[in-house]
């Protein structure tokens, strides 16, 4: 009996700790920036990408990799709630990867979409 109730007592115990930590985990996320936007885009058809929590007023590059493995590099600047706004037109079909990074070179976000025709 004190076996199946200590193996019991684990279990909910696991039970809380998994709560406890849904509870905190989307406080964290929070605070980590963010860039995200369409998932599909249709070619020569704008697309919004928005993202958040980065250093407010600073620059950051925007590196934009084509299907083809060319990149284009452009300087955007944050605003001073931390916030980024960035629009892509894609020009062939395939897969597009969108990085931030800072003045370093470091990546703070990215994101990925498919464009089709």
């Amino acid at each position: 009996m004190a076996i199946r109730f200590s193996a019991r007592l684990r279990r909910v115990g696991w039970l809380f700790v998994l709560a406890g930590a849904a509870v905190v985990a989307p406080s964290a996320w929070a605070n980590q920036t963010h860039f995200a936007g369409p998932s599909v885009l249709q070619i020569s058809k704008s697309g919004s990408f928005k993202g958040g929590n980065f250093a407010p007023g600073t620059a950051v590059t925007v590196v934009v990799r084509q299907p083809s493995g060319a990149e284009s590099a452009h300087g955007v600047m944050v605003d001073s709630a931390g916030k980024l706004a960035y629009t892509v037109v894609p020009k062939v079909q395939g897969l597009y990867t969108i990085r931030v990074t800072d003045s370093g070179g470091r990546v703070l976000a990215k994101t990925q979409f498919n464009a089709h025709p």
